[in-house]
């Protein structure tokens, strides 16, 4: 019986030499890739800046709640973290990092301590919700 490949190393697998070197320096050489990421970076630091919130917020006058999977592999947790700090503090009124929360795969069993933290954060957002006042646009 033939033992079945992760999606990820089958995609790994089919990658050019290259992508395979880029690869490896991803996941075993980041030292090697800090003066590339920093060039690229300051090449483009002004679309950057066009596309990050940061900086941009002050203005903002709603109600905030930021929920992000902590086993999120597309955007890491930390996005949220930094958003958290650049909404102001008066309209931030949650924030939370769930375990029981991923981007893609919930095969992942999840304590009842983060599923309580969840519905905990769910119910913040629906009594604020209730409270806000109604506004019918005709």
């Amino acid at each position: 019986m033939a033992v079945e490949q992760p999606e990820a190393m089958k995609t790994a697998a089919a990658l050019s030499p290259e992508g395979k070197h880029e690869l490896d320096l991803l996941l075993h050489h980041r030292d090697q890739l800090r003066d590339p990421l920093l060039r690229e970076i300051a090449l483009h630091q002004d679309e950057m800046d066009a596309v990050s919130p940061h900086g941009h917020l002050a203005q903002l006058h709603t109600p905030v709640f930021l929920l992000h999977g902590a086993g999120d592999t597309v955007i890491p947790a930390s996005e949220t973290l930094w958003l958290a700090k650049d909404v102001p503090a008066a309209e931030l009124r949650a924030s939370l990092v769930s375990a029981a929360l991923v981007h893609v795969d919930m095969g992942n069993k999840v304590t009842w301590q983060q599923q309580w933290q969840l519905m905990d954060f769910i119910a913040q957002v629906l009594d604020a919700t209730q409270k806000l006042p109604l506004h019918i646009h005709r």
